[in-house]
């Protein structure tokens, strides 16, 4: 009730999120839980691509570390100095060159913010990570979408002959989420030499991928490098990313971040992460090793077509005449296995999109995926 009277929520909304469509994910495991009557130990989550390598007593036990060393009643410096000196010194940077946020969505965020209104565009890939999507629409931004061909490769002069006069960024995730695939670095650098506009490279899965890009942020002034430690760090619910990027636009970025971006048990514990590389290193080896096989594997299956993955997960289409994603999606769910839908993407008819899992994690879910495709 407002003054008196009641007010329709529809008539103070922003018109460019009248018909706006939110992230969404797949079904929560409690939910599943729940729905199928099971303990939550029977439920196989391998839709989010997480890092299931990573041994949890370990974490935790540097997670302890971090909570005696936080005094959490007291706020930490607004930009996380700490932090950010600490990634620069990992990477061979200056602490002024890199920006942290509340996952890599934080400071995908905050790059929006700096150079999205509704006077200009942002050019993106597709089909690819959805949040590039809904944070420019949010800013009133044009989302200019420029398709990758039929193997999901990249043609670096269909994106710049659709720069106009409005475009201020350009978003290339590679490895590409959820394509799989990293593209080649040939084609990335002449996007970032010819645009003339900030291009930014999600490099959420470089860490399993060829190659990545960090060290040239200082030979290109108009790239941004977004990074995330939820992916081959294992540490997604953490909420912690980063970006990469000459000293300029870093404080830039700055300038619309959110004050105390990470959390001071997050600010600690990646210390005690790096001084520890090694096991993190150990579980990215395992990955590219499973992810071969789990590949290899796919291809023996009568009824899909898997895609070859630079990341930590394998897209695969359905083909089996008479099936769909979706049949096959539920049918997974009934077994207690959740994988992603991204058939509702372009060029994704039909495709589902799995984590690389351990090896016996691996058969359960193969095993399922065979009686899910056998079933009549």
């Amino acid at each position: 009730m407002f003054g008196g009277g009641y007010v329709k929520f529809d008539s103070l909304i922003r018109e460019v999120l009248k018909e706006f469509k939110g992230y969404t994910s797949e079904i929560h495991t409690v939910k599943l839980t729940e729905e199928l009557g099971v303990s939550e130990e029977r439920i196989l989550k391998l839709d989010g691509n997480e890092n299931l390598f990573i041994d949890q007593s370990w974490i935790k036990s540097l997670l302890k570390k971090a909570v005696e060393d936080a005094y959490v009643s007291l706020y930490t410096d607004t930009a996380c100095s700490d932090l950010r000196e600490t990634i620069a010194k990992f990477y061979g940077l200056k602490s002024t060159e890199v920006v942290v946020g509340g996952g890599a969505d934080g400071v995908i965020d905050n790059i929006v913010k700096l150079f999205i209104d509704a006077r200009s565009e942002g050019i993106v890939i597709e089909p690819t990570y959805s949040v590039y999507k809904l944070l420019i629409r949010t800013m009133g931004g044009y989302y200019k979408p420029i398709l990758l061909d039929q193997e999901f490769n990249l043609n670096p002069e269909d994106v710049l002959s659709n720069i106009s006069e409005e475009t201020k960024i350009i978003f290339l995730c590679s490895p590409n989420n959820p394509t799989g695939n990293q593209f080649p670095l040939d084609n990335i650098l002449h996007i970032i030499e010819e645009s003339g506009r900030i291009v930014v490279i999600d490099e959420a899965y470089s860490d399993f991928g060829k190659y990545s890009i960090l060290k040239l942020i200082r030979k290109y002034p108009n790239l941004i490098i977004v990074r995330t430690f939820s992916k081959a760090f294992g540490l997604a619910s953490l909420r912690i990313g980063y970006a990469l990027t000459n000293e300029e636009l870093a404080n830039l970025m700055l300038q619309v971040a959110f004050p105390y971006p990470v959390n001071i048990i997050g600010q600690k514990l990646i210390p005690y992460i790096f001084r520890n590389i090694d096991v993190v290193l150990d579980a990215v080896k395992k990955i590219r090793e499973h992810r071969e096989t789990l590949y290899q594997r796919l291809q023996e299956i009568k009824g899909i077509k898997p895609y070859m993955s630079d990341a930590n997960f394998i897209l695969f289409r359905i083909i089996k005449e008479g099936l769909n994603a979706k049949k096959v999606h539920r049918r997974l769910l009934d077994r207690g296995i959740i994988v992603r839908d991204r058939s509702s993407l372009p060029l994704l008819d039909n495709c589902l999109r799995v984590t690389v899992p351990p090896k016996d994690k691996m058969e359960v879910f193969l095993s399922a995926l065979e009686d899910s495709l056998n079933l009549h």
